[in-house]
């Protein structure tokens, strides 16, 4: 797993790395743009803004029972399924809560808050996802005071609500 996603990160970011930024930011955006579209944290959110998180995403493959993240440990990324199923499962992984595909995402709470995974995501079969850290998120949006105040507030609507 950790061979797969170094070696598709590697070629992301080396094809990148060799492109003007405005070529980075527009290729990124048409890549990706799609994805953080049907991101209900990003609604209403400015283009600018999308385009740099665009910049942001990672590419990571994992294989057909891969934990993606793991019930209890601290969240640190928000996952986009570009192609594949995960299940959200119990502690044991014995219950299954839901079934996630192409097009959905999962763990948006670590960008917003700082607490325990409260599932365990496991890989279906073989899925090709895209992460986001909070640090690349945090950087992102502090340029956006606007849109970080009516983040924070999702963020503690979901909490208690939670």
């Amino acid at each position: 797993k950790e061979f797969s996603e170094n070696i598709v990160e590697s070629i992301n970011v080396g094809i990148l790395a060799e492109l003007p930024d405005s070529f980075k930011y527009e290729f990124a955006s048409l890549l990706n743009r799609e994805i953080l579209k049907k991101v209900p944290v990003f609604k209403g959110a400015d283009p600018m803004l999308l385009r740099e998180i665009a910049v942001c995403l990672r590419p990571c493959i994992y294989t057909p029972g891969d934990a993606i993240c793991t019930f209890g440990e601290i969240g640190d990324k928000m996952y986009f399924i570009n192609k594949g199923m995960v299940e959200v499962t119990s502690q044991d992984g014995r219950e299954v809560y839901a079934t996630l595909k192409d097009g959905d995402f999962f763990g948006e709470l670590a960008l917003l808050l700082k607490q325990p995974r409260n599932a365990t995501i496991r890989a279906v079969g073989y899925c090709d996802l895209y992460s986001l850290s909070k640090d690349s998120f945090d950087i992102a949006i502090s340029n956006y005071p606007d849109f970080e105040k009516s983040i924070q507030k999702m963020a503690n609507e979901r909490l208690n609500k939670g």
